[in-house]
């Protein structure tokens, strides 16, 4: 109905103000050609074109309550907005709806705002600051520490702790934290602000430490990660072939460079000829010499190949009849469920799968899971490889850091890619 309405009073409105009478039009056309100015056509209200449309027929029955009071906005003249005046630089001035400024043009919001406002540099905070040698040992080994060694300073902006009693410095003896630890104050010096310790529960916790075995040394691990651990095996070789590191010989001897014969073009030729035969006899000696070191090089090898490759160590067999063993069970074996199943009646336990590969590269959580427990009487660990040369390498791993394993289950049969491949 609404748009009914709109649409009528257009079409009426439209044709109201386009049609003029004839005699309009030649009064309009003789006052435009003698210069005077035209008067102004009064325009027609709602009430004109209510009339003019019921004289002429075209009414509506409409009641009054139905009509709008204002024209709609598809009638009303079209306004644009002025557009502001652009200043230098594809600035826009301000204008009264912006708001009081100081600046008279207003910058453009692009990019990043270098000039709002900043924080002032505060000076580093005493504390945070120290170093963390100081904190712990009270001396720094560094000669050029870019860290703070004001413990004195430290100690006077320390805040308040928020408890009495350190838990670190409880359980273990010793917080590594000194006098940046929020529960600091059992363990602080009021006067020096030195890191304290307690001996005796220093001791407590080494002597609990060792019941943990085969743990690796950082220094270990660096090397692993570093690809210079000293192994005797060589890397992606497909069989084992012994080393003489390994069974206690030599390296094979190589021949010597043999001394070069030139005579001097000036001399005679008796003299040419003597020189000639003792440079026959130095190489003929040094030949000979040679000749010796590879025959005892040889009977070496000879003697090593009789007996075994590997170093000679007596390991007492396994009896696994009629014990409980304790299968290596991946993400679920580790160490505290394997002493659980020992205070149940486990006999032989075995650690979860590990991966030659990532033992190689001195992962620490593939290195973890090779530790042991002291209440673990018979441990083994599990391998799993693709070559041959990762397991030898992962045992000789094994034996030189004096691992305490009693026996190593191969896992053979991995199907995956990050094992095979």
């Amino acid at each position: 109905y609404s748009r009914f309405t709109t649409k009528f009073l257009t079409t009426q409105l439209s044709a109201t103000h386009t049609h003029h009478t004839p005699h309009l039009s030649v009064e309009m056309a003789t006052i435009e050609q003698s210069g005077a100015t035209p008067p102004a056509i009064p325009r027609r209200t709602m009430d004109d074109i209510r009339s003019i449309n019921k004289t002429r027929g075209l009414a509506v029955a409409v009641r009054p309550q139905y009509f709008p009071s204002t024209l709609p906005s598809a009638l009303c003249p079209r306004c644009e907005p002025p557009e502001r005046e652009k200043g230098e630089k594809g600035e826009k001035k301000s204008d009264d709806r912006d708001g009081p400024s100081n600046s008279s043009a207003k910058k453009s919001r692009k990019g990043q705002n270098k000039k709002r406002p900043r924080d002032a540099k505060l000076p580093p905070d005493p504390i945070s600051s120290l170093c963390m040698s100081m904190v712990r040992t009270g001396t720094c080994p560094y000669t050029d520490c870019r860290f703070s060694h004001d413990v004195a300073s430290a100690l006077k902006c320390r805040p308040v702790d928020l408890g009495d009693t350190c838990v670190i410095y409880e359980e273990f003896g010793r917080c590594p934290f000194g006098l940046k630890c929020r529960w600091g104050g059992s363990h602080i010096d009021k006067g020096t602000g030195a890191n304290l310790s307690d001996p005796e529960k220093e001791r407590t916790h080494e002597r609990q430490s060792e019941t943990v075995l085969n743990a690796t040394e950082t220094k270990t691990m660096q090397l692993l990660r570093r690809n210079k651990y000293p192994f005797s095996t060589a890397r992606n070789c497909t069989t084992f072939t012994p080393t003489p590191e390994l069974w206690g010989g030599v390296t094979p001897p190589k021949m010597p460079s043999l001394p070069e014969f030139r005579p001097n073009k000036r001399d005679p030729d008796d003299v040419v000829e003597a020189m000639r035969l003792r440079h026959e006899e130095e190489a003929a000696e040094i030949r000979r010499r040679h000749k010796e070191e590879v025959e005892e090089f040889e009977r070496g090898r000879a003697e090593a190949a009789s007996t075994t490759g590997l170093p000679s160590k007596t390991r007492p067999l396994i009896d696994f009849s009629n014990k409980v063993y304790v299968a290596p069970l991946t993400t679920v074996g580790n160490l505290p469920f394997r002493r659980v199943l020992k205070s149940l009646g486990a006999d032989i336990t075995c650690a979860e799968m590990a991966l030659c590969a990532n033992i190689l590269q001195g992962q620490t959580s593939e290195l973890a899971l090779l530790k042991r427990h002291k209440d673990e009487d018979v441990f083994g660990v599990q391998l799993a490889g693709g070559y041959p040369d990762q397991f030898v390498r992962v045992a000789e791993l094994i034996e030189k850091e004096g691992m305490s394993v009693d026996f190593i289950d191969m896992n053979c049969g991995c199907p995956l890619d990050l094992v095979c491949d």
